[in-house]
């Protein structure tokens, strides 16, 4: 098993932990990007329910029940699962779009949409909760959990409709998180540690994924050389990171005035998407030109459908 390390640099200044606070941003929405590919991007947004708990003393706001959302560049456009409680679009290549819903039971099923046809529960057979995390062309990969609890990676070929299991040896459970082109990133996670790492499907080989000072580290996101995710570091501060395969160099990504990691969530080209939340506990989605080191936010209209531009 060979090891990567990636030597980091600081873009921008680091910030605190937030703590159990839970507001909303734009008109009343928290705004959460999970996946790109060229100018669309899918996620996920929440508004106020009007509920509240007692949190250590602390008065929290909860959220409604998630709803998946398309942003096409202009306008934001919303995606439910049709019956669903809960809609969490995770990734997108092309004209589908993958992810996971819980039904009115609440059980946890994953998904795959095609925006010419219809919504396809996509379920690993046999498994309680499946849920699909990224997309490259025909291959699908996220985790599922067993009958007896164990969470295991799978790829999904959902052009013959074929899961493959995809574990990392011993390893007690394994997430696959993100891929593009023959790889794939993702996490294995034991009761002491967790392990990230880059898998080759053509030489089927594991590499550890390794960042100098960090804990925590998990990668979200994967195109071409280029990977993306977050960590916290060794004062338990919290960041997004960019690690380029080739060169062998790790870049923090910390959107300037956020006070919570800048959650770093997927890549394509030369674009990043994630979320992040502000001074006021308020959650946004943004992108991150990584050429020009610019980041741009972007939130969730009061009026789906409604221009951003």
């Amino acid at each position: 098993m060979r090891k990567l390390t990636a030597i980091c640099v600081v873009i921008c200044a680091a910030f605190v932990l937030l703590g159990a606070s839970y507001a909303m941003g734009g008109d009343g929405y928290a705004t959460f990007f999970d996946g790109i590919d060229g100018d669309n991007i899918v996620g996920y947004f929440t508004k106020p329910s009007g509920k509240t708990v007692i949190y250590e003393g602390e008065q929290i706001n909860l959220p409604s029940c998630s709803h998946g959302f398309l942003y096409d560049g202009e306008k934001f456009i919303t995606l439910d699962m049709p019956g669903a409680k809960n809609t969490n679009p995770n990734g997108i290549s092309g004209n589908i779009i993958v992810g996971g819903y819980e039904d009115a039971s609440g059980r946890p099923h994953g998904f795959l949409y095609n925006r010419n046809m219809a919504w396809t529960t996509m379920d690993m057979p046999g498994a309680k909760k499946t849920i699909a995390r990224g997309i490259s062309g025909k291959s699908v990969v996220g985790a599922y959990e067993d009958a007896a609890g164990k969470n295991h990676g799978f790829l999904y070929d959902w052009s013959k409709k074929a899961f493959t299991t995809l574990d990392m040896p011993g390893e007690a459970n394994t997430f696959l998180i993100g891929i593009s082109g023959s790889n794939i990133v993702g996490y294995a996670l034991s009761s002491k540690s967790r392990s990230c790492f880059i898998y080759d499907t053509v030489k089927k080989t594991f590499a550890i994924l390794d960042v100098p000072g960090a804990k925590d580290v998990i990668p979200e996101g994967i195109s071409g050389n280029i990977i993306v995710g977050t960590y916290s570091d060794v004062s338990n501060k919290g960041h997004g990171f960019l690690y380029d395969m080739e060169k062998k160099t790790c870049a923090d990504i910390d959107m300037p005035g956020a006070i919570f990691t800048t959650s770093v969530k997927a890549v394509s080209g030369k674009k990043i998407v994630g979320w992040y939340v502000d001074f006021s506990g308020k959650r946004h989605g943004f992108v991150y030109d990584i050429g020009e080191k610019k980041f741009t936010t972007l939130d969730m209209p009061a009026i789906p459908g409604a221009s951003t531009k």
